[in-house]
């Protein structure tokens, strides 16, 4: 097996030339969605398809379990076990996948879609249709989406990085392919949209297990008493998972509800800008996380220290790069989409702040999830959760702040994890 430094040069360049070719094609997508949807219909479409992707949080933290397990037994070369977690896994997740497609079912005949998001100006009939069509080929993207798992377990992280790029590749010429026969809409874009995913995911789950033939699934090696072993820092992952849809991932319902869908548009294309800080961070852990296990497992003190000081110097660049970027933000964006978007006030500097928190905690966050102490994490997330909501409302109705309100109660939300895991992580490391 390679040394975790070789295998981190790889998957770190790797993982930057295929992270740098995609976020480069879904900067080239985004003006084109905004060019041939219009800025409602974008706004719309960001709402719908961000709250369907929730389904990914309700794996009962499966995929996270799942993914620490089968590291470990790949360690050991245990080829028994890691088939049956593997199984196991498939049934598990399937299992799931049933009960969200009958919840959800339930949900979207029985709730009026256009009074709950006060979206007045679509007809219920088109958003109830539009809404099912996204969440019939995400759930089957919640099942295929394993692949992931695997391949990082064997520490190849860069796999999603991949996938991700031939999406968007594929994804901006079907844009055009539709444009030219005058068929691109909502409807258009939410069959293509999740379905190229599928596809994606189909080939690269068949592209493993043609590699890894003595890993096939076979029903056989089903374990129930592997559901348990995934699961014992699984519930606590699918917890924290839980906590980050509502910190992360309810902005755009809020701002929708209370300031209209129009309002989301500018909130998401600011995101959108400052999340290439997100993506790059992600390019330069994901791999770590299996290779901090592989470390502590093996009580190799030094190499943990020695990355996590490397990781706190780029700390200290990237908080110079966000700085800049905040305060060139009106260039770029005008540059970019070729027009003028006016946003409210204080919004890019408390996302370049949100930006900054964020990706500080994760440094420590994928030491301590890697290892699966992940206690203290998980009543923070859960802590953040309870009062990112109504101090979203807060700000918006009482402050007057727009949509650089549900920012700023994410950050606050956040801000503990960032504070209370680092120091959690120098403990442990100190007891190595």
């Amino acid at each position: 097996m390679n040394s975790r430094g070789e295998i981190l040069k790889k998957h770190l360049s790797l993982g930057f030339v295929y992270k740098i070719l995609g976020m480069g094609l879904s900067y080239v997508s985004i003006p084109l969605f905004l060019k041939y949807l219009g800025e409602k219909d974008y706004g719309l479409w960001i709402v719908i398809f961000s709250t369907i992707n929730w389904i990914f949080m309700f794996d009962l933290g499966i995929g996270n379990g799942l993914r620490n397990k089968l590291t470990q037994c790949l360690v050991e070369k245990n080829i028994l076990e890691t088939k049956k977690y593997i199984v196991t896994g498939y049934i598990s997740l399937s299992f799931i996948a049933l009960i969200i497609l009958v919840v959800g079912f339930l949900v979207i005949k029985i709730f009026d879609i256009k009074e709950l998001l006060s979206l007045k100006e679509y007809n219920e009939i088109f958003l109830k249709k539009l809404i099912l069509i996204v969440f019939m080929i995400t759930i089957l993207n919640f099942i295929t989406g394993l692949y992931k798992v695997f391949y990082a377990a064997e520490h190849n992280s860069t796999i999603g990085n991949f996938s991700d790029l031939v999406f968007q590749g594929i994804f901006i010429f079907s844009l055009l392919i539709l444009k030219k026969f005058n068929l691109i809409s909502l409807t258009s874009i939410a069959i293509i949209y999740p379905g190229l995913n599928l596809i994606i995911g189909l080939y690269l789950t068949i592209r493993y297990f043609k590699k890894h033939k003595e890993l096939t699934p076979e029903f056989k090696y089903f374990d129930k008493e592997k559901i348990k072993s995934i699961s014992g820092t699984g519930i606590e992952f699918f917890i924290i998972q839980i906590s980050m849809v509502i910190i992360l991932t309810t902005d755009n319902i809020i701002i929708t509800k209370l300031l209209g869908v129009e309002a989301v548009t500018p909130y998401n294309i600011i995101s959108k800008l400052f999340q290439v800080f997100l993506v790059f961070s992600t390019i330069v852990l994901a791999p770590l996380w299996t290779l901090f296990l592989d470390a502590y497992l093996k009580k190799d003190k030094k190499w943990i220290k020695n990355i996590l000081k490397k990781l706190n110097l780029l700390y200290i660049i990237l908080c110079i790069i966000v700085g800049m970027t905040i305060f060139l933000m009106p260039l770029i964006i005008k540059v970019w989409l070729q027009k003028t978007i006016e946003f409210p006030r204080h919004l890019v500097l408390f996302w370049g702040i949100f930006i900054l928190i964020r990706v500080y905690g994760d440094i420590y966050m994928y030491f301590v999830n890697g290892i699966g102490k992940i206690r203290l994490q998980t009543i923070l997330y859960v802590i953040g959760a309870l009062v990112n909501i109504p101090l979203s409302i807060y700000f918006v109705k009482n402050f007057n702040l727009g949509s650089s309100g549900v920012i700023l109660a994410t950050i606050i939300s956040m801000l503990p994890l960032s504070i209370f895991i680092p120091i959690q992580a120098c403990k442990i490391i100190k007891n190595i």
